[in-house]
């Protein structure tokens, strides 16, 4: 199934600060977004590029129990055993593949992951856009559909996310989507700095993208978007967040972000530097 999103082109910072103010404005909760550094790439968990799609459910599985096992003898904060959402989130942040996608409430924190990193042969970057109650809306009645429950905060239950992560209502060959919202109970701080929260896709026999148009088939909204940009804009738009305060130390707030910070610092306004060029 191909993802077919609205596709906006903006060719200077001007125009693509206009185009978030357009979509989002002062509504900083109507959309979901994701910063990726090459527009060519699909939405694809990690899990995804490392796991045949056949065994991925097993291999999650296999990699939560392990993790989950094993998390207590390097740090005693860790969520609850039943918060499954939350197992999957910690995981997700120290680097072990996952079905979660990191997605957030901020288009220009996105903005900031889609231009941070160097070097990247693409032409384009791009920011994705979910309208976050087409999304939920689809989602929760499909979940209630399958669980026969008619509780509107099924999602917020973590034995329904256990179910439907791990559950029996998805089996090989299933072609039925399901991908939704999580914010887990259970946050480390770089989620709340960043505003963060994750898609996940329930069936785990179907690939991301596959299992978001399928689910989404036939809503008329629009609910989903693609800025694409010019890569060239990469240090203006860095330039440019510094004066929204988000770099680094804010969306890193440890050790290793006030490092990144220092050297975004230095690599935007190169030692030994005037007085005026940070605001330039």
């Amino acid at each position: 199934m191909a993802l077919t999103p609205q596709e906006i082109r903006c060719l200077s910072w001007e125009q693509l600060e206009a185009t978030i103010e357009r979509l989002a404005g002062c509504r900083p909760y109507e959309w979901f977004f994701r910063g990726q550094r090459n527009a060519s790439w699909g939405l694809e968990p990690r899990i995804e590029r490392e796991c045949d799609l056949a065994l991925l459910e097993g291999a999650e599985r296999q990699m939560l129990g392990d993790f989950r096992s094993k998390a207590h003898l390097y740090t005693t904060h860790v969520p609850r055993s039943e918060d499954t959402a939350g197992w999957l989130a910690m995981m997700q942040h120290h680097g072990a593949p996952t079905r979660l996608l990191d997605w957030t409430y901020s288009a220009y924190v996105a903005l900031f992951f889609a231009v941070e990193a160097e070097g990247d042969d693409a032409d384009d970057a791009a920011l994705w856009g979910i309208h976050i109650d087409a999304l939920e809306g689809v989602g929760r009645r499909r979940a209630e559909r399958i669980l026969d429950v008619s509780a509107g905060a099924v999602l917020a239950s973590p034995p329904h996310f256990d179910t439907l992560a791990f559950g029996p209502y998805f089996v090989p060959g299933s072609v039925i989507g399901l991908v939704v919202p999580i914010l887990p109970q259970f946050q480390v701080s770089r989620l709340s700095s960043q505003q963060g929260c994750f898609l996940f896709n329930c069936n785990a026999f179907m690939r991301f993208e596959d299992s978001l148009v399928e689910m989404m088939t036939g809503v008329s909204l629009r609910w989903f978007v693609r800025i694409a940009f010019p890569r060239s804009l990469r240090a203006e738009c860095l330039k440019r967040l510094m004066h929204f305060n988000i770099h680094p130390v804010t969306l890193f707030p440890d050790l290793d972000g006030l490092a990144g910070f220092v050297r975004l610092k230095n690599r935007l306004f190169p030692y030994p530097h005037k007085p005026g060029d940070l605001l330039a």
